[in-house]
């Protein structure tokens, strides 16, 4: 989704010839379909939702190694870094691993090797970002051993974000110049801004998608602030994928950046410079807090960052599980259970709150149904409605069939939404990119 979004921002107000052949069908049909539901459609804030629901997208690493099965190569080193992959913190990390023999598949490694084509020494890996992104450019190519393999999966300021994160609390994370004067500047005034919207920023009506059944005070709006200077080498991964979330970023590495994050490690886009002022960071702040009016993870801004974290364990749910997100499929039967235990409890709760009577009356004479008929002797009510329609209409009663033009008409209204959607997309797209161009001014 990445890449049709940079399409539609690239000119703002302008479509490039060629441009919507270049965006994937489903996408434009999903944006169409997204843009056209009423806002209110999903009254839970983007920071809730996202944590609860979206499951964070895989960065794909490819490990290319030399001879044999897993099994028949205990002493070569890629079988530590098999072992490692196996264990808790790979495990809890939302990649994606390819084991690629270059015995077996010689010509696979060639496409990420550069010059003389010259073979490295193995095992080695390639890291890119998740698939969806449609980024094939490696984010970074290198020795494949357990130091490198450790701080690509985890690092202390990303479990720091994750802890804030999992605790519904979105993170304001600067990146670092290297200029501390400037650096200063942007971390004060973003400390000064976050207190501020804090204190001032409104959250849609609990009322409407808190789930206060546990008790406790409503839901308030709380930010975490962060800084990650450039050079730490234990960070460097997340200093990768955060130079590389947009691909002009690396052009501007001498301005501070704030990186807005959120759901289960979501980076928005980049505030750059002297952008980083009170109206770009309350815009963001106010999408975060605001009511998630398009439940499509990939229609929403940012990229997923590289996090290893037990979310479903961390994450508590807060929000209206009767508020079923879209496309969760997965989770469609455990929310049919959650409905009818819920349905049950209430059908239960009215029965006790109503005195049972005695006896029943007895129905007149003229119900038209017998008190002593069995479930097998009652007919099937299709046919009693079609034979009540029936007996309404008379025989020289005229149908009321629509002719061709009124089906166009039909078809041209059902439509509408969908056309409607897609000049939302336009002018938000447009809207979007002069944000960003003024963001960095």
């Amino acid at each position: 989704m990445t890449g049709a979004w940079r399409i539609l921002t690239t000119r703002p107000g302008i479509l490039p010839a060629g441009t919507l052949a270049k965006i994937p069908l489903a996408a434009f049909l999903s944006m169409a379909v997204c843009w056209s539901i009423p806002a209110e459609a999903c009254p839970i804030p983007v920071f809730r939702y996202s944590v609860e629901y979206w499951e964070p997208d895989p960065y794909r690493i490819t490990v290319f190694y030399r001879g044999g099965s897993e099994q028949s190569m205990p002493e070569d080193p890629a079988a530590d870094i098999i072992e490692y992959l196996r264990g808790p913190v790979a495990s809890q990390a939302n990649i994606a691993v390819s084991l690629i023999d270059v015995e077996e598949q010689p010509q696979a490694i060639q496409r990420y090797l550069d010059g003389d084509r010259t073979l490295p020494e193995l095992p080695w890996m390639v890291v890119r970002y998740p698939a969806i992104t449609r980024r094939e450019q490696p984010l970074w190519r290198g020795a494949a051993n357990l130091d490198n393999l450790s701080r690509l999966l985890d690092s202390p300021v990303r479990r720091q974000a994750a802890e804030e994160l999992a605790r519904g609390k979105p993170v304001w994370l600067l990146l670092e110049s290297g200029n501390r004067a400037r650096d200063n500047r942007a971390m004060e005034l973003l400390n000064r801004e976050v207190a501020r919207l804090e204190q001032v920023l409104e959250l849609p009506d609990p009322e409407q998608w808190w789930d206060q059944r546990d008790g406790g005070p409503a839901p308030e709006i709380r930010f975490s602030t962060m800084r990650l200077a450039r050079d730490d080498r234990a960070e460097e991964f997340l200093v990768r994928m955060l130079a590389g979330s947009e691909p002009d970023l690396d052009e501007m590495a001498a301005q501070p950046m704030v990186f807005p994050l959120y759901g289960r490690g979501i980076c928005m886009w980049a505030i750059v410079g002297d952008g980083i002022d009170p109206r770009n960071l309350t815009r963001a702040a106010e999408f975060l807090a605001g009511p998630c009016s398009c439940q499509v993870k990939m229609l929403n801004p940012g990229i997923d960052l590289l996090i290893s974290k037990n979310w479903a364990a961390a994450v508590q749910v807060i929000s209206d599980t009767m508020l079923a997100p879209v496309g969760a499929m997965s989770s469609f039967e455990e929310r049919g259970r959650e409905v009818g235990r819920r349905l049950a409890g209430e059908v239960e709760s009215i029965r006790q709150a109503q005195p049972e009577p005695e006896s029943l009356p007895a129905p007149p004479a003229d119900a038209g149904w017998s008190q002593t008929g069995t479930d097998a002797d009652d007919p099937d009510p299709l046919d009693l409605m079609a034979e009540r329609i029936s007996q309404a209409m008379s025989p020289d009663t005229e149908l009321d069939i629509p002719n061709e033009t009124d089906r166009q008409t039909d078809r041209w209204l059902l439509r509408l939404p969908v056309v409607l959607g897609a000049i939302a997309i336009l002018l938000t797209a447009g809207a979007f990119a002069l944000f960003r161009s003024r963001s960095r001014a």
